[in-house]
């Protein structure tokens, strides 16, 4: 891909990232004042773990970067008809696999449920669950044709409509809860996934058509014998479930931990589940923007310079974006545990979201703040090791990892009801407790893989304590901000917004390396803008 493709695929990407994000929090937001904080949403939560689960074992991720590699490998050595032959295949494999699961988890939707996912529902909610479920597994398929389309059409170098299709999917979940929701109550929610996923598929077949206008190779696949080589095929398919097994393997393991505490969470009250997925989901809000945007630019540039043996450069690189998303990520943990309650209430508080939902979304989310950082710098570790081709030590540290958290989440939600605190709190902080191991034992492989020096390392030492030292100052400027205005809608974004102004200065004052590039970069956009501007 040519530089000038490449910067235009980058800002495609990073624009749909943050689009997607603000349509996120709008479906949140419509859905958390529809049903608040209780048995409905906590009902719907369930239904999706499991839709979720399916998902990213059979055609999400694993599939995605097993396909990806192959397909794209037949375009660059001009072999378009076998690449067009093998998506087909792989499509069809996939639609009739994804359809026998579906009606299979249909079929055994309450026991399914009541013996693993959410034992401590009462039989009216697991009803409930179930018929949700029965709706959601629709959209699972629904996904595994759509996710497909996503890897051939950036395959072809074409990346806006992929990067449109969150952003749809949380519309049609906006538009079935908005229109449906007084009427059918929480399966407005199920329907409006289903619609959300086929808004999904359906922005990208437009895209999916003139790709296929170009290359017309596509013409001449024999529609019966899909393969046009079958042994060869065969092949291909056979490589494609041999790369996928250990990301399934991967993301199996993420999605084991999600519903062991979705069945922990089932004993703990109407409002656990909601609350917990309901605080996850905000505290990856932050991280996403942070850490996954950072990640995202990050990899390919690291990669390359592995590949052409610039081993100092990729040292650099990797530090210069730790530091970048350290600088971000630990004022956002401090507005996160000081501000995260009036936040909640300013996003949410409305509808059946009544401040008892507020309190309890509050209460996770501020064990949830705690593992913020060790999420973000996990992203940019995690890259490291994928860069130098090393994809067995994340993995085994993604296995201890849920290891621990499950352990921590048995024993640190009992701690938590023994001390007449909500339980689910336990869970929470199981995770950030979880991650920081994850993320300190990722750390001291990479320093070691990558020969890292002491005096490489004294920047980012810098930069952490400069931010801390920041940081502190601003969770006084929010202590006292808070005390003389209160924390009303209007105070809470005059606060929040005070509170990253101090932030700055501070890290200018004790000069933070990382906060004077930006400055530095930002004046000078600004003068540029401001010179065009006057002519």
């Amino acid at each position: 891909m040519k530089r000038a493709s490449l910067a235009r695929s980058s800002l495609i990407i990073a624009a749909s990232l943050v689009l997607s994000q603000l349509t996120g929090l709008g479906r949140n937001i419509i859905i958390n004042s529809q049903f608040g904080a209780g048995a409905e949403l906590s009902a719907f939560q369930a239904a999706f773990r499991v839709t979720d689960f399916l998902f990213s074992i059979l055609a999400g991720g694993a599939l995605a970067s097993a396909f990806v590699p192959i397909f794209a490998g037949h375009l660059a050595n001009h072999r378009a008809r076998q690449a067009w032959a093998l998506a087909r295949a792989t499509t069809l494999c996939v639609f009739a696999a994804l359809i026998v699961v579906a009606i299979t988890c249909g079929v055994l939707a309450e026991p399914l449920l009541h013996n693993i996912v959410v034992p401590g529902f009462s039989p009216e909610q697991i009803a409930r669950t179930a018929g949700l479920l029965r709706i959601m597994l629709i959209s699972t398929v629904i996904f595994g044709v759509s996710g497909l389309l996503m890897g051939v059409l950036q395959s072809n170098d074409s990346f806006l409509a992929p990067a449109l299709a969150p952003s749809f999917y949380n519309i049609g979940i906006m538009l079935g809860v908005a229109l449906l929701g007084s009427a059918l109550g929480i399966e407005a929610a199920g329907i409006g996934v289903v619609v959300g996923a086929s808004l999904h598929l359906a922005v990208q077949l437009p895209a999916l058509i003139r790709v296929v206008a170009r290359d017309k190779s596509f013409a001449s696949i024999d529609p019966i014998n899909t393969t046009g080589n079958t042994e060869h095929s065969t092949a291909n398919l056979l490589s494609i479930l041999r790369l996928m097994l250990p990301r399934m393997l991967g993301l199996g393991l993420i999605q084991i931990n999600f519903i062991v505490n979705t069945n922990l969470a089932s004993y703990m009250g109407d409002t656990a589940l909601a609350a917990i997925n309901i605080a996850f989901t905000l505290m990856l809000l932050p991280q996403a923007a942070i850490a996954q945007s950072i990640a995202t630019a990050l990899f390919p540039a690291i990669s390359a310079q592995v590949a052409r043996g610039e081993h100092r450069e990729f040292r650099a690189s990797l530090l210069r974006a730790t530091r970048m998303v350290l600088v971000m990520a630990i004022p956002a943990t401090v507005g996160l545990l000081m501000m995260g309650k009036p936040i909640i209430a300013l996003l949410f508080e409305r509808g059946k979201f009544d401040a008892a939902s507020t309190q309890a979304v509050a209460f996770a989310l501020t064990f949830y703040a705690l593992g913020l950082v060790a999420h973000c710098v996990y992203e940019i570790l995690a890259r490291g090791f994928y860069a130098l081709k090393d994809t067995r030590r994340p993995l085994v540290v993604s296995a201890g990892g849920v290891a621990v958290n499950i352990a921590l989440s048995f024993l640190l939600s009992r701690e938590f009801a023994r001390a007449g605190l909500l339980a689910f709190g336990g869970l929470a902080l199981a995770n950030s407790l979880a991650t920081w191991l994850e993320v300190t034992v990722l750390a001291v492989w990479l320093i070691s893989r990558a020969g890292y020096k002491w005096t490489e390392l004294q920047s980012t030492s810098l930069t952490t304590m400069t931010s801390v030292a920041a940081a502190l100052a601003m969770a006084v400027a929010l202590w006292l901000a808070t005390q003389a205005l209160g924390s009303g809608p209007i105070a809470t974004v005059v606060i929040s917004g005070l509170g990253a102004i101090v932030f700055g200065l501070v890290a200018l004052l004790v000069r933070n390396r990382e906060i004077t590039d930006l400055t530095r970069f930002a004046t000078t956009r600004l003068a540029l803008i401001a010179t065009n501007i006057s002519r």
